[in-house]
């Protein structure tokens, strides 16, 4: 940025913004001062887990004081808590925690104990940190694992709040990087920081301010855009003031209201309107949303799933005199003193639900507005590709009166869908990726929409593949969303079994069992019962049932029709199996079984044993839709992502020599693959077991003895009953450098010579 167009930007800020930062600088002295207290540098040797976890039943952890009660110093606030790795929530604390995988929500159940052992790395990082600034290193606290970036980043600024600025969030250290002719290092963001802060203090611009307020400053140059944004207002019913719904705000205030409160220059810059709309903010977490309005931006007014109202900002100010004159206080006493005045304010009828479609990725379908929020840049993408503009998205759904117009506070009901409009699955990709983000697929983006895309539009899916690749885990994922998206539940909304050869109708439909009183009385079997419960139905291994004989009837209600079965039920009415494509959740009602349009069953297929897999009827598989989930083709990036995610931390040298284990079992001397392949999950189990031994990656005899028990463990078992030209030779020759550690094993399980099999 050129330095005549900075000095400008920094005379505005000072004029417009100098107030606001004083109070926030006032307020970060006294945070830091108090973290200091309880947290100081000399203190974090003694730093346990039940003092770093969130789950402190007074909230007075080491994570809640980082993230919440120094958010004046620098905020990190909205992102997940798996950022701190392990954490608690008090309905599981003290002996009960949560481990997070960084990069999304996943998270896992553990036990104290386990916390314990990994609580103990998060200390090392915490201690690594500080060290490491003191040698201004900050190059190697990017690369430390475990913490998340903004957590790294926020930990170094409240112990070393001279190495860096007070801006967290990386994206927004590029774009002040950019702004300020300074480069910027994907992989090390803090490290940019640091250059960034000592570039702007070599300004003399900026020479005798501290990086508190130059990250202020940094901020307030982010928040100027070329288009206008849109905020969103959620309608507060506890008080009559900022955001609400009562008649005096809706219909805006007189010149004699707000006249007293202004100054001069405000006075002579709003005279002459005949009403004025005015909203407020407390601050806090919104005060960074309210200094980025603009004008001209858009304000959009929510309550009970719609938007309700919208204008355009014309002028904003910090003036607590003028909110507590029209607002009064909260309970607490605070101010609504964040104001802002709105015109053109018009009726307008949005759903909530437009937005989830316009950016599902985004906007979840259990989102809802909670605080004022910009706008995700996501979905405002979205709606200048859809309606040229944000006035054009206005325009759009307009209604054609003005608020002040109107005597009685708004009430707009959305629009409702029948039955037979409405598609209860709408499962998206970027939700199935967050659930899986510990799986490793070469094309993720076109498996995860192929996927859903199936099951939106009614599919019933059998995921196809060899071994260990994980399809388990890609049905079990699925349900859990259905539960939460589709179902609306809580608690477990599937019911899991594996297919075994015994399986007959009445395992899975049903059939008649004696009494206490010698009489038959019909029982349901697992199919029958997940119908009734309304509970997707998951079939591990499905082809190891013989398929006809399991499903019976059910082959007619996959196809959409109903069916009646051979059995009568207690008050001898014979037993209905009907498919419904109006109702929405499935039921027992009286004697009928009612299938809904949201029921599903997930299945997975192993493709080891062709026998079982062709044994399969064209009648059967015409019922279902076949998702293939392959052995990665990038085997040493699978392994990485394995290594990384499951946090192995092996050297890389031995995730490369395993990889390389792993391409060459997959594929022949000349290159064709094995038609017997193995997935990732085998390879997790070796990662495991050789990072467990300790070996030195060069010490090359101990390593090949080590992998050579692996193999033995994990990879020859996968080829019981395989053919001896096609399947056993090429493992052999692929084996031919652990030949000492392996020919007795051949031997025994295979019952063939390995020198035999490698010439």
């Amino acid at each position: 940025m050129p330095n005549n167009d900075l000095r400008k930007k920094k005379e505005e800020f000072e004029q417009d913004n100098l107030t606001i930062y004083n109070e926030t600088k006032e307020k970060a002295r006294n945070e830091w001062t108090n973290f200091d207290k309880k947290f100081g540098k000399d203190s974090l040797t003694n730093l346990t887990l039940l003092s770093y976890s969130l789950g402190d039943p007074d909230s007075d952890s080491f994570s809640n004081w980082v993230e919440k009660k120094t958010s004046s110093v620098a905020t990190i606030s909205g992102g997940s808590a798996a950022m701190f790795y392990v954490w608690s929530e008090k309905k599981l604390y003290p002996t009960k925690f949560k481990q997070g995988m960084l990069g999304h929500h996943n998270t896992r159940i553990i036990d104290r104990s386990v916390a314990e052992i990994e609580f103990q790395k998060i200390k090392n990082t915490i201690l690594k940190i500080i060290l490491l600034a003191e040698k201004n290193d900050f190059k190697s606290i990017d690369e430390l694992d475990l913490l998340s970036p903004v957590v790294k980043s926020k930990i170094l600024y409240l112990y070393f709040p001279d190495k860096i600025t007070s801006i967290m969030a990386s994206t927004y250290v590029a774009e002040a990087c950019k702004m300020m002719g300074v480069l910027f290092d994907d992989d090390h963001p803090m490290d940019s920081n640091h250059r960034l802060l000592a570039n702007m203090k070599k300004n003399g611009e900026f020479n005798d301010w501290d990086s508190h307020k130059i990250g202020s400053f940094l901020l307030y140059l982010l928040a100027y855009r070329t288009q206008p944004s849109i905020f969103i207002a959620p309608r507060r019913r506890e008080h009559k003031g900022a955001i609400t719904e009562s008649t005096d705000a809706l219909e805006g205030y007189s010149w004699v209201d707000v006249e007293p409160y202004l100054n001069d220059d405000e006075k002579q810059k709003l005279e002459g309107r005949s009403r004025y709309h005015i909203w407020g903010n407390k601050g806090g977490r919104t005060q960074k949303q309210w200094r980025k309005m603009q004008k001209g931006d858009l304000i959009l007014f929510y309550g009970d799933n719609i938007f309700y109202a919208a204008g355009k900002l014309y002028h904003k100010t910090h003036n607590k005199a003028l909110a507590d004159h029209l607002w009064d206080t909260d309970e607490d006493g605070r101010s609504w003193g964040y104001t802002f005045f709105v015109e053109n304010l018009k009726t307008i009828s949005i759903p909530l639900h437009l937005l989830k479609q316009l950016a599902p990725e985004v906007y979840s379908e259990g989102f809802r507005p909670q605080q004022f929020v910009e706008m995700n840049e996501k979905c405002l993408e979205k709606i200048h590709q859809e309606f040229g503009s944000v006035e054009g998205f206005l325009d759009k759904y307009s209604e054609p009166h003005i608020l002040r117009e109107l005597k009685a506070p708004i009430t707009i009901q959305a629009p409702q869908k029948s039955m037979e409009q409405e598609n209860p699955w709408n499962i998206t990709p970027e939700m199935l990726n967050a659930e899986l983000q510990h799986l490793y697929f070469d094309e993720p983006d076109s498996f995860f929409k192929n996927l859903c895309n199936l099951l939106n539009s009614g599919s019933n899916i059998i995921l196809v593949g060899p071994p260990g690749t994980g399809k388990t885990e890609v049905a079990l994922a699925v349900s859990k969303l259905a539960k939460k998206y589709v179902l609306g539940k809580d608690g477990i909304c599937h019911v899991f079994s594996t297919a075994t050869s015994d399986w007959t109708t009445f395992d899975t439909i049903g059939g008649y069992m004696p009494t206490k009183s010698n009489e038959l009385e019909f029982k349901e079997g697992q199919f029958l019962r997940a119908i009734r419960d309304d509970k997707i139905l998951v079939i591990d291994e499905i082809n190891r049932a013989e398929i006809d004989k399991a499903f019976g009837q059910l082959f007619t209600v996959l196809s959409g029709q109903s069916v009646e079965l051979q059995f009568l039920d207690a008050n001898n009415l014979p037993i209905k199996l009907e498919s419904s494509k109006e109702i929405l959740n499935s039921f027992k009602k009286d004697n009928k079984y009612i299938i809904g349009s949201n029921w599903r069953i997930l299945a997975t297929m192993n493709t080891l044993d062709k026998a079982a897999l062709y044994q399969m009827s064209y009648a059967f598989m015409r019922r279902f839709a076949f998702v293939h989930v392959d052995v990665p083709i990038n085997k040493s990036e699978c392994l990485k992502t394995i290594n990384r995610q499951d946090n192995y931390d092996m050297d890389d040298a031995l995730i490369q020599k395993i990889g390389i284990l792993w391409d060459s079992i997959s594929k022949s001397e000349q290159g064709k693959e094995n038609p017997r392949q193995i997935g990732p999950a085998v390879f997790s189990s070796i990662i495991k077991l050789v990072k467990n031994s300790n070996v030195d990656p060069a010490d090359e005899d101990k390593l090949d003895k080590i992998l050579a028990s692996a193999i033995i463990a994990f990879v020859l078992p996968q080829f019981e009953g395989a053919t001896v030209e096609t399947e056993l030779k090429p493992l052999a020759k692929s084996l031919k450098k652990y030949e000492k550690h392996l020919a007795r094993f051949f031997e025994e399980m295979f019952g063939e010579d390995f020198g035999n099999l490698t010439r």
